[in-house]
């Protein structure tokens, strides 16, 4: 970023910062506040649980919608509000049975003996759900925070978490402030920019309010980004916010101000703190400290040879520190300094798997070596030290040899361990046999499993069944069935996913042998081996059936469009066409059914010439049809309007004797206008009038009431009433679902008077419209009011 950028953008930063506390030191109430929190809101609908409040749910969505009659205080509010967020996160409808606790999951239950094993199923599956609800709930969070901020902005959506019952906490805070690092670093407008430093200010601010430390989590990834767009002026404004808000954070700061000169080359500024390290004592001895691990971090050589003269390396605050000092060391293959610290290391408090810790983080950090160079320099220097390497440092070694797919040396390293006394991990056993299915070299679990044989391994059935699939890879089902009887002796249960390892692996073999027994395979042998083979993630394989020489001739093209089909449905796109194409060039066809998968494989836009051409090729009617009408729904979510209303002619055409299949098509069509993001009410309208017109098809009721609701999703009062008059040119009279539909439409879109003719007109006769009344009311009434007070 240009220097006069920079002061272009400090200066737009610096009047929003001065124009808003301003406005916020005159705000005159709380609920001015939550001037978008109505817009969040709108999306949980109000509904009741009748056959009238279901249809006015949006299609396939999850969040839970208004059922109590009447939200009397703040509590009902954040009662809703919890119950609307925990149903996105949980993913489920029905937000109103509450949530299991898992301590409260029964451990022996009064059943029969005969129910007990059913029933440990049962819990088996209700454990497993805990687990997998545990291990996403905080990506689902993450994403749930983040989607508010980008709808709401961070103020209010500060404001929304807080009606949840619960405070904001520094996750959700530290997820704001990296979409604002985020949205800031797409941009080149200076504008956007400072909205976002602003935005970040008043996150800082929030934090502070709210008795939250300012920990380097938040700040940190804040500060790089000012340092990366050369902002400085920025970096000392937020510097000091920073401090004020946490004091202990003074000397990390340090860190970063060595970073920022650094990044602008300022040689004075770095040379008058390189000056000061040589200073100790009390606090400025930390400062000190992290404006030599930034120099360290940016590999700083010329600054760096010259303290490690005098730098005390073993009073450096943390071993992670001292790490990263050595990785620095070893990108700049300063192996005399090395050694020199790792001797000044054994003379101080830290224990040899420290320093152990210390010469991997250098062997690994050396550049322009191979696995097996720095495995000879991780092992030369402890040699030399006299030291032992560490259980720790050898299971990173082994990993970092994995994750280069040096198998061979990864077995080494492990086999050394082993006579060496230490005891692998499972991970690192784990990693082992990953890199060997990734390298193809899987002979090799030969050498674990003898391994685990001489020194008496203790392992899990995971372990085992890793194994035991690449010995079937292999055709080795004798040295699978001694795996499995190595499972056995160590007390472990064999699992269902064992079995069927070595059954698949059975099955492939029984193929070979009727091949060559010269039994006639069928063609159903063949579509099963690539079904299997696909759904194995086994595309290499499965691809290679269609070249087997005993498929009858006039049976290779119906499996070659197996093979589509299953590459399509595994979204194997590139190979599935490639094959098509191949299928085409022959002179042949390919099957209605294999058409129809690539037809659904299509999920961006871009697509549309392709799918034409593959409807072309479908001349069976019914296929046609299914066909056709995928194809008309995947131009009304890309807006392809013309397209859309041609095929839907073709059908009708087509199908003249079915007028009822054609208006239930139309009506998916309009149900697709309502599940769109964001709603386009102008292109539904549009796709209105196309049908009346070209298809002279009246529009159902199904579709006008589809578009009422998308109104209401839309908060558009304009193309509410627009629809609103299309019943009457449709003659079809209004009835309770409409006039709820518009009810709901109008109090949305803030018109209370309109509203209230509307409601009068209601028939009052049924408890659940009556229940929807009232849930509508009290969730538009009340964020309108949030709405006015705001703007006033």
């Amino acid at each position: 970023m240009s220097s006069s950028k920079a002061k272009s953008l400090s200066s737009l930063f610096f009047s929003a910062v001065k124009t808003s506390s301003k406005a916020k030191n005159s705000s005159p109430s709380s609920a001015k506040a939550d001037v978008t929190i109505d817009r969040f809101l709108q999306s949980f609908e109000a509904s009741s649980s009748g056959s009238v409040d279901k249809q006015l749910q949006k299609p396939k969505k999850t969040v839970s919608t208004l059922k109590k009659s009447s939200w009397s205080s703040s509590n009902d509010l954040t009662k809703k509000l919890t119950r609307d967020i925990s149903s996105i996160l949980w993913e489920v409808a029905d937000v109103e049975k509450p949530q299991e606790n898992t301590l409260e999951i029964p451990w022996v239950s009064l059943i029969s003996c005969e129910d007990m094993s059913l029933r440990r199923k049962e819990i088996s599956r209700e454990r497993k759900q805990k687990w997998i609800f545990k291990n996403t709930l905080a990506h689902r969070f993450d994403k749930l925070v983040k989607m508010c901020g980008e709808k709401l902005g961070t103020e209010t959506t500060v404001q929304v978490f807080g009606r949840l019952g619960r405070e904001t906490g520094v996750k959700e805070y530290n997820a704001l402030i990296g979409l604002c690092i985020e949205e800031a670093r797409k941009s080149q407008d200076e504008e956007v920019l400072s909205r976002q430093l602003y935005k970040a200010f008043q996150l800082f601010n929030s934090m502070r309010e709210g008795g939250f430390e300012l920990g380097e989590e938040t700040y940190g990834p804040f500060l790089i980004y000012l340092i990366d767009a050369q902002l400085v002026e920025e970096f000392h404004f937020f510097y000091e916010v920073i401090r004020d808000g946490n004091p202990n954070s003074v000397p990390r700061l340090g860190y970063y101000e060595m970073l920022l000169w650094i990044r602008l080359n300022n040689k004075d500024k770095i040379q008058e703190l390189c000056n000061f390290i040589a200073v100790d004592g009390g606090e400025k001895s930390m400062v000190h400290e992290n404006y030599f691990l930034a120099l360290c971090a940016s590999d700083q050589k010329e600054e760096l040879l010259k303290l490690f003269e005098f730098v005390d390396i073993t009073k450096v605050s943390s071993v992670d520190y001292v790490a990263s000092i050595f990785e620095s060391l070893g990108r700049l293959s300063l192996e005399s300094v090395a050694k020199r610290l790792i001797l000044a290391c054994k003379t101080s408090d830290y224990g040899s798997d420290h320093m152990s810790h210390f010469i991997y983080s250098y062997a690994i950090s050396l550049p322009n070596l191979g696995v097996e160079d720095i495995v000879l320099m991780f092992k030369s220097l402890h040699e030399k030290l006299e030291l032992t390497p560490s259980l720790a440092s050898y299971e990173n070694l082994i990993a970092y040899s994995c994750n280069s797919l040096k198998v061979h040396m990864a077995l080494d390293i492990a086999e050394q361990m082993c006579e060496a006394g230490l005891t692998l991990s499972i991970k690192t056993f784990h990693s082992i046999l990953r890199a060997i299915e990734e390298s193809q070299e899987l002979n090799l679990v030969h050498n674990i499993s003898s391994m685990i044989s001489r020194h008496n391994l203790e392992l899990n059935s995971e372990t085992f069944k890793s194994m035991i699939n690449i010995s079937v890879r292999m055709k080795d089902f004798k040295g699978a069935y001694k795996m499995l009887h190595g499972l056995k002796e160590m007390n472990l249960m064999p699992t269902a996913g064992i079995y069927n390892a070595i059954m698949a692996g059975y099955f492939r073999e029984y193929y070979e042998e009727l091949r060559f027994s010269g039994v006639q395979v069928t063609k159903n042998v063949f579509m099963s081996l690539i079904n299997a083979y696909a759904t194995c993630g086994l595309f290499d394989k499965a691809k290679q059936v269609v070249f087997n020489e005993e498929i009858p001739v006039g049976s290779l093209n119906e499996i070659k469009s197996v093979l589509v089909s299953a590459l399509a449905f595994h979204g194997q796109l590139c190979d599935a066409f490639g094959l098509y194409e191949e299928i085409k060039q022959a002179g042949s066809k390919l099957e209605p059914k294999a058409i129809i998968y690539l037809i659904d494989s299509f999920q961006s836009d871009g697509g549309l010439s392709k799918l034409l051409q593959l409807l072309e090729e479908l001349n069976d009617s019914d296929y046609w049809a299914e066909g056709c009408q995928r194809i008309i729904l995947y131009c009304v979510r890309f807006k392809h309007l013309s397209s859309a209303v041609d095929l839907l002619k073709q059908r009708k055409d087509r199908f003249c004797d079915d007028q009822m299949a054609t208006e239930v098509i139309c009506d998916e069509v309009f149900f697709q206008v309502v599940d769109s993001e964001p709603i386009d009410l102008k292109f539904g309208l549009r796709l209105l009038r196309a049908i009346e017109e070209e298809l002279d098809l009246p529009p159902s009721r199904k579709a006008l009431d589809f578009l009422l609701s998308a109104c209401v999703f839309a908060r558009d009062l304009h193309h509410s009433r627009i629809i609103w008059k299309e019943y009457q040119k449709a003659d079809l009279p209004y009835n309770s679902l409409s006039y709820l539909r518009m009810y709901q439409a109008l109090l949305a879109s803030g018109n209370h008077s309109s509203a209230n003719k509307i409601l009068k007109k209601i028939p009052r006769d049924d408890p659940h419209v009556c229940s929807v009344i009232k849930a509508c009311q009290v969730n538009y009434r009340y964020l309108s009011s949030l709405f006015v007070d705001s703007k006033e």
